[in-house]
């Protein structure tokens, strides 16, 4: 047969508690057979060919199934409803714990009221033309481990406060924001999956309290740093997948200790520029030129001012900056590596403005800076 209709009789099992047809050739409206099982717990219906009422607009069986109080999940995906996701959404039962209802051809947006669903642990919309932003009721739904919105149109920012996820999947939509602070410090998130979006800023160093991270993927978007990308990635000791193609990271990487002494022939004195301190020329084995600033560890506060002077170079982006090429840092040494200035200083505080080749101001040495705006955690330039 090519088609399959179950019989309006079943609705007359009204003890029914789990019904179990996926993958099959299934049709008509749902809710004709299923809406009247008042003990439902369980309704798997993936993989059929069930439409809505074809005189409403939103997806009516959703309404229906808010008579069972019972129900533990509602597993509906890829079947071609054709319709517009219900506010009644939120008021499905409040034992209901996972929602699969990707591949559905669901329209407009996401309502407000899916922040009702206190128990959901599982939230699989994925698939849907869904539009408009996430709802930031959806922080209401604490138990949420899966939360699934990738290949939708959906826009705006992510919510923040979503403390128990496991799985965020966001790839392509449209999105436009900073990644909340806070989901960088999900402690059992497991896979992160943000490409094909247009997410902005930089990668902070707590991307490695995602401790038990298996799967990355941040690419095609608008990330951007301006030093290196975070060495904490390395403290992700569980992550087999790593993805930031397309972004726009600048070329920027950890540069060995040995590397850089080769380079200055062991910190040789010739190689000491001026009256800059410990800054050293160095020629990398690639050939390029450089000036490499190195902390005394000796002296109290040189932790805090390389830390410091990472964090700023990290949020400045300006043509006079010195462009740093890499960092070198391990328990005994800490080192900054600069574009080699050729030009020389202007001498003006502390030789902190250089000359490059064209002769052409540019500014370095940010150790005793602190970055400042309303908020002190913001730094801005003006061309």
């Amino acid at each position: 047969m090519d088609c399959c209709i179950v019989p309006d009789s079943i609705s007359n099992s009204s003890k029914l508690t789990h019904v179990e047809f996926a993958r099959n050739r299934l049709t008509r409206p749902i809710y004709i057979v299923f809406g009247n099982l008042k003990f439902l717990e369980c309704l798997v219906l993936f993989d059929n060919n069930l439409t809505n009422e074809s005189f409403s607009v939103e997806l009516s069986f959703v309404t229906v199934l808010t008579e069972c109080r019972y129900q533990r999940e509602i597993s509906v995906a890829n079947n071609p409803f054709t319709g517009v996701l219900p506010v009644s959404i939120g008021n499905l039962s409040s034992s209901i714990e996972e929602i699969y209802a990707g591949g559905c051809k669901m329209k407009g947006r996401i309502p407000k009221t899916v922040g009702n669903l206190s128990n959901v642990r599982v939230l699989g919309l994925q698939e849907n033309p869904l539009s408009r932003s996430i709802p930031s009721t959806i922080k209401g739904l604490q138990m949420l481990q899966g939360l699934s919105i990738e290949s939708n149109n959906v826009s705006g920012t992510i919510p923040d406060s979503l403390c128990s996820l496991q799985y965020l999947y966001l790839a392509s939509n449209r999105i436009t924001s900073y990644v909340p602070d806070s989901l960088w410090s999900l402690k059992d998130l497991l896979g992160f999956i943000l490409s094909s979006n247009f997410f902005t800023g930089s990668l902070p160093s707590e991307i490695g309290l995602l401790k038990v991270a298996t799967w990355i993927d941040l690419s095609m978007n608008q990330f951007s740093n301006n030093i290196i990308i975070p060495s904490r990635i390395g403290d992700l000791e569980n992550l087999n997948h790593l993805s930031l193609p397309y972004n726009n990271f600048e070329a920027k990487g950890r540069i060995s200790y040995y590397e850089l002494l080769q380079a200055t022939n062991g910190y040789d004195e010739s190689n000491l520029l001026g009256n800059f301190g410990s800054v050293y020329k160095g020629i990398l084995a690639n050939g390029i030129c450089v000036a490499i600033k190195v902390f005394n560890l000796q002296l109290e506060y040189s932790f805090k001012s390389f830390t410091r002077e990472c964090e700023v170079l990290y949020s400045l982006r300006h043509r006079n900056l010195t462009k740093v090429v890499g960092v070198c840092s391990n328990d005994d040494f800490k080192g900054l590596i600069h574009d080699y200035m050729p030009s020389g200083s202007l001498d003006l505080r502390n030789g902190n403005v250089l000359l490059n080749e064209d002769m052409v101001a540019c500014v370095t040495g940010f150790g005793a800076a602190k970055i400042l705006t309303g908020g002190e955690n913001t730094a801005y330039t003006n061309d």
